[in-house]
């Protein structure tokens, strides 16, 4: 796994990238999970179950809600962005022939000790000074 963004430039790019990959609750979902699981490489069919059932974006189809509609849509976007981006970031190993990702927990918590630190300089009162 690669660490293409993140090894690059100052920490206020590497928190940058941290804030980047938590923007989108979908990777934030994604993120959980393989926090969560103990196995190293997880299915793409998983993740999709997992997010699915947390996405707030479901579709409604003549007033009632569609889950075959949102899970489709969580799988497209799942498959064509945020793996792919998380890939990027060095936090999986996204194989899309296979459909599974490897998961790299140590990157995961780098990224969240990036993000805890910058808030944590933010509501520190002497930062300023």
């Amino acid at each position: 796994m690669t660490n293409r963004n993140v090894d690059r430039g100052s920490g206020v790019t590497r928190a940058n990238a941290s804030f980047e990959i938590l923007r989108d609750p979908h990777r934030r979902s994604v993120c959980r999970y393989v926090s969560r699981t103990e196995t190293p490489i997880v299915t793409r069919a998983e993740l999709v179950d997992y997010v699915a059932e947390r996405a707030s974006d479901a579709v409604e189809t003549d007033g009632e809600t569609d889950p075959r509609v949102a899970r489709r849509r969580v799988a497209t976007q799942l498959r064509h962005v945020h793996l792919p981006k998380l890939d990027d970031f060095g936090i999986v190993e996204y194989d899309p022939d296979r459909e599974t990702i490897s998961v790299d927990r140590e990157a995961l918590a780098t990224h969240l000790e990036r993000a805890r630190g910058a808030i944590a300089d933010l509501q520190d009162p002497l930062s300023e000074q």
